[in-house]
């Protein structure tokens, strides 16, 4: 099932209501406490306003939840790394830009065969 961006946004505002209502908060008094306006949280509740990641880490906190908590649905979490490109990583990870674009270079040819000379 895809969901669209509005999807998303619809389904944080009934969360961040939701919390709200558990928490015991008017819309006024969560907005006061994460300095925003009332308005403002009306629109988060409806999904009409998109808020930044700074108003959900405060969204959280006020409500004490996680931003995970509030965004559920919609989280992807990754499988397990692969220890292959953990360790190519950390290889990569102190080298300088140059070596780095080098390496990324090294890579693409090697994963397209059929482009090799």
């Amino acid at each position: 099932m895809s969901t669209t961006p509005s999807d998303f946004y619809v389904a944080l505002g009934r969360r961040v209501r939701d919390a709200r209502t558990q928490a015991g908060f008017t819309q006024l008094e969560l907005a006061e406490r994460i300095d925003k306006s009332q308005n403002f949280l009306g629109q988060i509740e409806r999904g009409t306003k998109h808020p930044s990641l700074d108003v959900l880490i405060a969204l959280a906190g006020a409500l004490q939840v996680s931003v995970a908590e509030l965004c559920a649905d919609h989280l992807c979490y990754a499988p397990s790394p692969d220890p292959y490109l953990a360790r190519l990583s950390s290889l990569l990870r102190d080298r300088p830009p140059h070596i780095r674009r080098l390496m990324l270079d090294l890579a693409k040819t090697l994963s397209h065969p059929s482009r090799r000379r």
